[in-house]
């Protein structure tokens, strides 16, 4: 029999992965309850016990009771990736819940961005100087050291995001710095000062790829930010595929930091060029499932479906090449960036359009329509009432 899955987290990155084991026939059950698009998927399916309640029960409480008698675990945030990963190392001779997964020992590596600069610089990976602020005076020693421009950004990279809209704060004079700093205290968020990279969209790279249970690379995947929204510290709207030669030293400096912790399982690492010296430096990595993990397997790397074999102790085959130049867009968010772009007269309206209709869709998809077409509805339905005041 088929093996179900059971995908933790919510958004765009479940969409991704959702899409991908459907279309291999695998049934994919959300853990938590969706909202659109990912709900109006013709895969987006909920176990018969209901969705869990993260806020008030206990994820070995749910698991047990599922009804499923075997099933893949896949974490599509970084509070789940800790959550399951911790899990499963408790049960590590618990044959009905599988996954491919990085130790929480090497999680946390990652995650604690102190622990993972010190890893950076024991590796010679370039990397920008980040300060970890657990209190208002390390703000100010960190302000008082900095020879470049600073900026503030969260530990939480995703509760960031659901709170303030945005990736980071821009650090600017030191008492603003210290109201941001306070801002997200209030709403527990602990946050880090971190040295900026100058230079625009086009300068962060992305190395995508995939490590097998026995430590080989099953896959790499490279791709470059072109748009980005908002302009400063922002989610990318628009990417492309490039060439795994044309970013090689961000190739190998990705590959040299999870082969040194004994990686397993999906990371993403953010580069961004620095155009002071060409160096690409390291910003982040991720281990888990990303936003547009879909655009990956529309070119060819088709990440979550490793990621479910990997858990089941199948063979997972090596990617040896996808395709280059495809372009991604993400229409929602792309839309105010092309409309700054084209005031600039930086993007003409028929570059504009011309690159949408040539793209990946972040959310269109020609065998799950569905999201798509009710975004657009619901989008449309709140114009209007806006130009009519209803």
């Amino acid at each position: 029999p088929v093996v179900p899955s059971v995908v933790f987290g919510e958004g765009l990155t479940v969409l991704g992965v959702i899409r991908s084991l459907g279309r291999h026939r695998i049934p994919v059950y959300c853990a938590q309850r969706q909202q659109a698009p990912v709900s109006d998927s013709r895969w987006c399916r909920y176990p018969s016990i209901g969705p869990l309640d993260t806020a008030g029960e206990n994820l070995q409480t749910w698991l047990q009771r599922l009804e499923l008698p075997q099933a893949v675990l896949i974490p599509c945030s970084d509070s789940w990736l800790t959550a399951l990963a911790e899990f499963s190392a408790e049960r590590r001779q618990n044959s009905r819940f599988a996954v491919s997964l990085p130790t929480p020992e090497v999680i946390r590596r990652f995650t604690d961005k102190g622990s993972f600069a010190e890893l950076l610089q024991s590796l010679g990976v370039a990397h920008p100087r980040t300060l970890r602020l657990s209190s208002e005076t390390d703000l100010e020693a960190g302000y008082r050291s900095a020879d470049g421009p600073m900026f503030l950004k969260p530990c939480d990279s995703q509760r960031f995001g659901q709170v303030f809209g945005r990736k980071a704060f821009p650090a600017g004079d030191l008492e603003t710095a210290r109201e941001r700093f306070h801002e997200a205290a209030r709403h527990g968020i602990a946050m880090m000062l971190q040295e900026y990279i100058p230079g625009p969209p086009q300068n962060h790279y992305f190395i995508d790829g995939f490590i097998d249970r026995h430590g080989a690379v099953k896959a790499l995947f490279a791709r470059q930010r072109l748009r980005m929204y908002p302009a400063d510290f922002g989610n990318s709207t628009c990417l492309v595929s490039v060439p795994l030669d044309e970013v090689r030293p961000a190739v190998d400096a990705a590959c040299t930091v999870v082969r040194a912790v004994g990686f397993r399982g999906v990371f993403s690492a953010e580069f961004k060029r620095d155009p002071r010296d060409g160096t690409y430096r390291l910003l982040e990595v991720n281990a888990r499932p990303w936003w547009f993990i879909g655009f990956a397997e529309a070119c060819g790397v088709d990440i979550a479906w490793m990621a479910y074999l990997d858990a089941l102790g199948r063979e997972v085959p090596a990617v040896k090449s996808y395709r280059c130049g495809r372009r991604f867009v993400h229409a929602e968010y792309d839309e105010p960036a092309c409309a700054a772009l084209r005031r600039e007269g930086q993007l003409s309206t028929w570059q504009w359009y011309r690159q949408w209709l040539t793209a990946v869709q972040a959310v269109f998809a020609w065998d799950d329509p569905l999201p798509s077409l009710r975004s657009w509805k619901r989008r449309l339905q709140a114009k209007l009432r806006r130009m009519t005041g209803g």
